[in-house]
């Protein structure tokens, strides 16, 4: 960790290499193929007016030229004087003078990364200046201004050039790759596997970028599939980091336990196991301690700080000597905190917020985010007569908008029989075996409907019903 000693700065210029910048537009009103190269490059990024205005010249005359064609002197020039900016950046003589220092166009690349560096080296002072300011005024909430504080660093941070821009030959070989490993493998998933073959037969699996929304009502299980999803990715070699904002760590491993021992999670709690299973113990913690499946428990996240300790797993795991990250889930959407909201917003918009950022992690660190939302009590409700409960459909999630419109895909999880136990027999723990449902309600690249999964509710565990849960899988035990 670098160590940071206070200077003083008082008549210290902001970090800045004129330099660089002359020498990108030299090379840029040289050579027609260069500027390929820094496409990200904005004349924002430049530190000297004069040469914002030239770069924002050579730009817009670029924009109007061949490919094969060069922004040259005479054209750039002729822009400045049409737009009253030739002599705010020192006239024709100026530009003369820049074109003097001609440079290897190779090497162009390079200083368009110092220039661009050097920017954001002055923003991240100016917001550092910005919340410095903040804090020595009526800032309100702590909590609120760290939040603040810190997604203008991550904010920061994510401006790296590599993720401005890419060619579409780069992602069309990302997806070509991911199509032709699938065929060669003939599992049709380019994706994760869920675990749940039919799921991935539908879907695909879970793809980076993508925004999965798994809603139910209470007691269907949501926190059990969430662990259930975690196990079956991780045992595929990636890590999994799970922010469970309602459960405390210790219950997700006590459920844990109980879904791969087999044992009976109120047994397990109350130390009621036999003999036999209690040998079986040792193994799953022997299992659990190996899989690469990392949990974040803080009951007030914010989705500023999810976004953050997300890019610090991404950024620490490889270090670590784990695998890297794969998978992302959020437990649950309607917890999620608010930290500037004071009273402004509704609960749908600050749901919808939430939403929405999960989205942009998603797209940001190109994994599958899984975030799992609870519905209103109007989708619990059905006949007491034995009649077949109504399956749950997307304006059933609570606080819905931003979540029907965000999410790349919504499911549910369905338990009809819970239902029918739940109208007769009100609140309570149902325990009883049954199959579930998960219900794919929306999915932007892929077809609609139900599949059918196993759930053993005393083991809290969700499984493929096509196949043993522990087939193929060298168990420690």
């Amino acid at each position: 960790m670098n160590n940071f000693g206070v200077i003083d700065v008082t008549g210290k210029s902001p970090p800045h290499d004129l330099d660089a910048e002359g020498a990108v537009i030299s090379a840029s009103m040289y050579d027609h193929m260069c500027m390929s190269s820094f496409g990200y490059l904005q004349p924002e990024h430049f530190y000297s007016e004069s040469h914002r205005r030239i770069y924002e010249a050579i730009v817009a005359v670029k924009s109007k030229l061949e490919d094969s064609q060069i922004p040259c002197i005479v054209l750039v020039g002729a822009w400045l004087k049409n737009h009253n900016r030739i002599e705010q950046v020192g006239g024709l003589k100026y530009l003369k003078q820049i074109l003097t220092d001609i440079v290897a166009p190779v090497n162009a690349g390079s200083y368009a990364r110092i220039v661009y560096d050097k920017w954001r080296v002055r923003e991240f002072i100016q917001s550092c200046a910005r919340l410095a300011a903040t804090g020595y005024g009526e800032y309100g909430e702590t909590q609120d201004l760290l939040d603040a504080g810190a997604a203008e660093i991550v904010k920061i941070s994510q401006t790296s050039d590599q993720n401005r821009r890419e060619r579409n030959l780069d992602a069309l070989k990302r997806v070509m790759a991911g199509i032709v490993k699938a065929g060669t493998l003939g599992t049709h998933v380019t994706g994760l596997s869920t675990g749940f073959a039919d799921y991935d037969n539908m879907t695909a699996g879970l793809h980076g970028t993508e925004l999965t929304v798994i809603g139910a009502a209470t007691g269907m299980g949501k926190s059990s599939f969430a662990i259930q999803l975690a196990i079956n990715v991780a045992r595929q070699g990636v890590s999994v980091l799970i922010f469970s904002i309602e459960m405390h760590r210790d219950e997700i491993f006590q459920r844990a336990i109980a879904t791969l021992s087999s044992i009976d999670l109120l047994d397990l709690r109350a130390g009621k196991y036999s003999n036999k299973e209690a040998g079986r113990i040792p193994g799953v913690l022997l299992e659990l301690n190996k899989l690469p499946i990392f949990i974040e428990d803080s009951p007030e996240l914010t989705s500023a700080q999810i976004q953050s300790i997300t890019n610090q797993w991404l950024h620490d795991l490889p270090k670590e000597g784990q695998p890297p990250l794969g998978l992302v889930i959020v437990d649950y959407a309607q917890k999620i905190a608010d930290p500037i909201n004071g009273g402004r917003k509704s609960r749908e918009e600050i749901v919808s917020n939430n939403v929405w950022e999960m989205k942009v992690i998603a797209k940001k660190t190109r994994l599958p985010v899984v975030l799992f939302a609870q519905l209103n009590r109007e989708s619990e409700r059905g006949s007491k007569k034995g009649d077949k409960i109504r399956r749950p459909q997307t304006s059933d999630l609570r606080e819905s908008a931003g979540l029907a419109m965000h999410a790349n895909n919504i499911v549910f999880i369905h338990r009809d029989d819970y239902h029918k136990w739940k109208n007769y027999n009100g609140d309570g723990q149902y325990m009883g075996n049954n199959e579930a449902e998960l219900i794919v309600a929306k999915q932007r690249n892929g077809p609609c409907g139900i599949v059918k999964v196993g759930f053993e509710g005393k083991f809290t565990r969700f499984f493929d019903p096509k196949a043993d849960p522990f087939e193929g899988k060298a168990m420690p035990y």
